[in-house]
């Protein structure tokens, strides 16, 4: 299976979902260099960012999907838009089907099983020490951050440019390690509807403050 992303973050992303499932995994960092992976290594599925340098995800979708040998082959659009028609735009490059940043397991693993026929069996996690500490961060901690740092990581999220969220974490954890660890857990467990709540809501708290 073939990662497309300039972002680093992202195909690691991507990379945690699928590798210990099991599929083979190769990666590109744009589309160009995407088309010289599919013709070598002839992937089973592409998964395909569409704003890239060099050349993006509309242009490489198109030359896989024009050639004979990429025409049957799934290409699963990746973008951070939230606008309809731009994934018309997406879907008329000729990818099969679009999801959006930031990315679940779920919109991932409904993906490739609708594209490719893979039935997927979930199995509950078991509740460890780990799992039952580090409680989200509360309203008053986030509260006490830079608003300004709060709508940056709200932006970061609804853009899916996990890089930045990353980066921006970390300058919390200069001013509170226990918000910041509250904040990493979520995005370790890819939790991006409860981060975009809990900021939304800190954005709010703190405004009103």
């Amino acid at each position: 299976m073939l990662i497309v992303d300039d972002v680093k973050e992202n195909r690691d992303i991507l990379k945690a979902l699928l590798a210990p499932l099991g599929f083979a995994l190769r990666e590109a960092e744009n589309g160009r260099e995407a088309l010289r992976l599919f013709e070598e290594e002839r992937p089973c599925a592409v998964l395909m960012d569409m704003r890239m340098p060099v050349m993006d995800g509309y242009e490489a979708t198109k030359r896989i999907k024009a050639s004979e040998e990429g025409s049957s082959v799934p290409v699963i659009a990746v973008t951070a838009s939230a606008f309809e028609d731009d994934v018309q735009n997406v879907l008329k490059s000729g990818a099969d089907i679009c999801i959006r940043k930031p990315l679940s397991p779920e919109d991932v693993y409904e993906a490739l099983g609708k594209l490719l026929g893979i039935r997927f069996l979930y199995a509950d996690e078991p509740r460890t020490a780990d799992t039952e500490q580090e409680p989200p961060p509360s309203m008053e901690a986030l509260a006490a951050l830079p608003e300004e740092l709060i709508k940056a990581m709200r932006r970061a999220v609804e853009d899916g440019d996990i890089d930045e969220l990353h980066t921006l974490v970390d300058r919390v954890r200069e001013m509170n390690r226990e918000v910041a660890e509250g904040l990493q857990k979520l995005v370790r467990q890819y939790d991006y509807a409860a981060l975009s709540s809990l900021l939304s809501d800190g954005d709010r708290e703190s405004g009103s403050s």
